[in-house]
């Protein structure tokens, strides 16, 4: 018996695992986007990229703090967040772009990007599979 509650455990500690790395990279629902290189990623959220290729206004939505949902999306784009941060800054203290909205907590940023026309970001898959946003990628870490 101790042994099937070991082997139990171990399966559900996987599962959660599996289940927490998994990302969604995500739009609001008037966004018509169906995937993005990571390049493009990498430029709109340095806010080198403002616009959609239909000339609506990208608005980047971007956790504040530190998380695994967070960094799981950087390591996706192959940036940390202080080199983002970096050159970001270099962008709005040039006057070339508007810093991204920031959000608390997932479903702060969930509420924001299903909400903002526009909205990009990227939220925990289970959260993004509610219908209410676009989930363009799902990262597997």
């Amino acid at each position: 018996m101790k042994r099937l509650l070991i082997i139990l455990l171990l399966v559900t500690c996987g599962l959660a695992r599996e289940a927490a790395a998994q990302v969604a990279i995500v739009t609001h629902s008037s966004v018509d986007v169906s995937e993005l290189d990571t390049q493009k990623l990498i430029d709109i959220f340095v806010l080198e990229t403002k616009r959609w290729s239909d000339g609506d206004r990208i608005t980047p939505v971007e956790l504040k703090g530190k998380s695994d949902i967070k960094t799981t999306f950087y390591d996706y784009i192959g940036r940390s967040a202080s080199e983002i941060k970096r050159e970001r800054l270099r962008i709005i203290l040039a006057g070339d772009g508007d810093p991204p909205v920031p959000a608390k907590s997932t479903e702060d940023a969930l509420q924001k990007i299903s909400t903002t026309p526009g909205a990009i970001g990227y939220l925990p898959l289970q959260l993004a599979s509610n219908g209410e946003v676009n989930v363009i990628h799902v990262i597997h870490n």
